[in-house]
């Protein structure tokens, strides 16, 4: 089935954010490489504190993955007849189902890169996270997930 969802008002609003989040992440990082200690956190604890270090050049790893998740996450909310829906797709529902999935995805992207931006601006300053980071990013990625799936849950069944 060949789908092609519109963006909407709301999609256009979480992608002009999103790319806002990768473009600053990225800025800030180049503008201030220069600035930043030679000896960096490389790897955080649950409770948000640096437990390993290494040199500035693993930064370089977080924006690879940074960039790969942008284009990655924006290449698939393109393509609906992809994606692995908790729901069997009719063309009954499709138009009801596909919509919320759709929103789903663009949420989730915004989150991994704001989380993605939050954690290089921490590294690149040797700051800890917080003890806060790890449930808030739990809470956002699985809330958001849960509450959209009984949404197309819903959906599918035409409620």
């Amino acid at each position: 089935m060949r789908i092609k969802l519109p963006f909407t008002l709301f999609h256009k609003i979480i992608e002009g954010l999103c790319l806002l989040v990768f473009l600053g992440s990225l800025i800030y990082l180049a503008v201030n490489w220069r600035f930043m200690p030679d000896t960096l956190p490389t790897h955080y604890n649950a409770a948000g504190a640096a437990d390993a270090w290494g040199g500035k050049s693993s930064l370089i790893i977080l924006i690879v993955v940074d960039v790969m998740l942008y284009i990655v996450l924006t290449v698939a909310s393109l393509f609906p007849a992809a994606w692995n829906v908790p729901v069997r797709i009719t063309p009954e529902n499709s138009l009801r189902v596909l919509p919320l999935i759709k929103d789903m995805l663009c949420l989730t992207k915004l989150y991994v890169l704001a989380m993605f931006g939050y954690l290089m601006v921490a590294t690149s300053r040797a700051m800890p996270l917080g003890a806060w980071f790890l449930p808030l990013v739990f809470v956002l990625l699985l809330g958001t997930n849960i509450v959209y799936i009984i949404l197309a849950r819903r959906a599918a069944r035409g409620r």
